[in-house]
Formats: C-alpha cells, sequence, structure tokens
C-alpha cells in the first residue's frame, strides 16, 4: 500500500513562480488604466498560478504590439507551470533571441527560468551548462554557483556540488537562507553529517545572528532544546507565520504536539491568512487521526491570497478526503490538481491508487 503519510510533504513551486518579478514586469500600469492588455492580464494569471489562462493572454498579446521578449519570457513561464518542457524552452530562447545584444537584467531572468525548465525537463547537463554561461558572465551571482551545486549532487558529483556551493557562501557568506538551502540539499541527497557542517558553519560567518536566526540554526542541527529556548526568547517567532511553524515543529519534535497545535491555532485566530499555519496544523491532524479537522485547515488554508503554499494544500486536501473514505472528491480534486502539477510523481502515482477504488 502506498504511504500517503509521506506524500504530506511540503510540495515546493518556488523554483517556478516565487521569482516571477511580477512588479517589475507590470509597473507600467496605473489605477487609471482603463483596460487592461492581454499581457497585463497574463501576469495577473501566472501570480494565480493559472497557466493555462496566461499562456492564452500571452498569446493574444502577440498581435498588441507588445514586447516579444516579454511576451515569450511570459509563455516560457507559463509552459513551465503547464510542464511543457520543450514548449517552454523554445519560448525562452526565443526570448533571449529577442535580445539587441546588450546583456541587460532580464537576460540573467530569462536564462534562470530556461535553467529550470531545462532542470525539469531532466536534462541537467543543459541546465548546468546554461548556470555556467551565467557565470561567465557574472561571477558574483551566489544564486547561479548554487543552483550549478544542486544539479551537480544530483549528477552525483559531490566534489563539485560542493565546490560550487562554497563559492556561493564566499560570495554570499553572510545569508542564512543560502546555509538553509545547502543543508536541506545534501540531507536529501544523504549527506546528513556534510549537511550540517554547513549550519556549523554559519554559526561561524553570519555576523551576529539574531536570537530568532539561532532558534533556526540549532532546529537544523537537531538540538531542539536549545532551539525551543531561542524560538521563546526571540520576539520575531511568534510574530510571523514562519517563526511560528518552527517554533510549532520544535514543540512536535520534543514529543508536545498540542502545544503546537495551541501555538498554531493562536495564530491563525489572529491572522487568517496563513497558508503556512493552516498547513502545519492540517498536518498535525492528520498525524493525530483527526482527519475532518486536518481537511478542515487545509481547506481553510487554501483561502489564502497567498499563492505560495496551494500546491501542498491542494495535494494533503486530497490525502485527507481519501482517509476520509471520500474517494469520489478525492479523485475529483485530483484531477484539478493534476491539470495544475502535470509533473508531480508522487500525484500521478497517488492517482492510480485513487483509480482502483
Amino acid at each position: 500500500m502506498i504511504n500517503r503519510l509521506a506524500l504530506l510533504k511540503s510540495k515546493n513551486m518556488k523554483a517556478i513562480i516565487a521569482a516571477i518579478c511580477i512588479g517589475a514586469m507590470i509597473s507600467g500600469c496605473s489605477e487609471s488604466d482603463k483596460a487592461k492588455t492581454n499581457y497585463q492580464m497574463g501576469i495577473e494569471a501566472l501570480e494565480s498560478q493559472n497557466y493555462s489562462d496566461a499562456l492564452n493572454y500571452f498569446k493574444e498579446s502577440e498581435n498588441e504590439n507588445s514586447d516579444m521578449r516579454l511576451v515569450y519570457r511570459g509563455e516560457g513561464i507559463a509552459n513551465l507551470g503547464l510542464a511543457n518542457y520543450d514548449e517552454s524552452i523554445l519560448n525562452l530562447e526565443k526570448s533571449l533571441h529577442e535580445s539587441n545584444g546588450l546583456i541587460k537584467a532580464i537576460d540573467y531572468d530569462v536564462n534562470y527560468y530556461l535553467a529550470t525548465a531545462q532542470y525539469k525537463k531532466g536534462d541537467l547537463q543543459a541546465a548546468y551548462d546554461t548556470y555556467t554561461s551565467i557565470l561567465s558572465l557574472d561571477k558574483k551571482a551566489s544564486d547561479a554557483y548554487y543552483l550549478r551545486g544542486k544539479i551537480s549532487l544530483d549528477m552525483k558529483k559531490t566534489d563539485e556540488a560542493k565546490n560550487d556551493y562554497d563559492t556561493a557562501i564566499s560570495i554570499d557568506s553572510t545569508s542564512p537562507e543560502l546555509y538553509i538551502r545547502i543543508y536541506k540539499d545534501l540531507v536529501e541527497a544523504g549527506f546528513d553529517n556534510d549537511a550540517k557542517s554547513y549550519i556549523n558553519l554559519a554559526l561561524k560567518n553570519v555576523a551576529k545572528p539574531s536570537t530568532y536566526q539561532l532558534g533556526v540554526f540549532n532546529y537544523y542541527l537537531g538540538d531542539f532544546t536549545q532551539a525551543r529556548n531561542y524560538f521563546e526568547e526571540a520576539k520575531e517567532t511568534k510574530n510571523t507565520a514562519e517563526g511560528i511553524v518552527y517554533i510549532g515543529k520544535t514543540y512536535e519534535a520534543l514529543g508536545d504536539p498540542n502545544y503546537a497545535q495551541t501555538l498554531y491555532e493562536q495564530y491563525i485566530t489572529d491572522d487568517t491568512d496563513a497558508p503556512e499555519v493552516y498547513n502545519e496544523l492540517g498536518k498535525l491532524k492528520f498525524n493525530q487521526k483527526d482527519y475532518e479537522g486536518a481537511l478542515a485547515s487545509f481547506e481553510a488554508g487554501l483561502k489564502s491570497n497567498d499563492m505560495s503554499y496551494k500546491q501542498s494544500l491542494m495535494f494533503n486536501r486530497i490525502v485527507a478526503n481519501e482517509y476520509l473514505h471520500d474517494f469520489n472528491t478525492a479523485a475529483i480534486l485530483m484531477e484539478e490538481y493534476i491539470s495544475l502539477y502535470p509533473d508531480d510523481a508522487e500525484a500521478l502515482r497517488e492517482n492510480v491508487f485513487l483509480s482502483t477504488r
């Protein structure tokens, strides 16, 4: 039987959508505009992760005297979200070909998306080469070194990966998030000890880390008691959704899920637009076999305007319905989910299970 508990892990589309420079692309539009162009509606559809609509809008905008470099870029991002990787690559390459030869910020941006499409397609070498091209023009691009390192890790080139990770850190040594991303990559690849070494390096390199940051670092080092102490001391912990999730998961790790639940519920009483917290609360209730409560939490999170956790919440809602034996609803929701996230292999396997019910 498929272990659907494992499927409750966080689904992350940030590599596709979170980096979209929405503001930069629509900055020329004022509230006084009487009508939005198809291009502008395409950007808004991307922001809402409505990739099919976005693609249609961008296609229409080709006939509106639009900047084709931006249009092809938009089509490339939309196709990336639809898992149409060959089309995405073609669109993004067209965007690059529209350049006048002068390297601008958008050219770097498009190349990052191009590498993502190549990576998602499974062409690791092409993605690696694209990041290398970026670095040939900007040797201080910490993100490109990090991302190329991640690809090297996937290619089982561990030494190359660590070299790129170390170079990224040498450029941006004070970024706590960089160390955490590297930690997560290495843990996923099975290099737990190496992963912890980067958190220890962060403790040395991040100048005057805040009490909250010390809590995060100790959380990833597995020292949950120390992490709890730092989180409880830090004022920002209980003022942000991220902080509440960290301290809640810390209490769960310490064997006190009831207090973690109290923290989550108190937070969403004041901030109902906190999908990350609803997601964690739902997972906690699911693990306690309160499937109705879990479903309610996931559905509440999906009402948020924040799209960051939409994919995770949608999938977790399906699993909760399965455990409530509402297989018809789960199947309908799965159909919707796969239409939005067609490259989720775990969801496709889960759909096979649903088809037998």
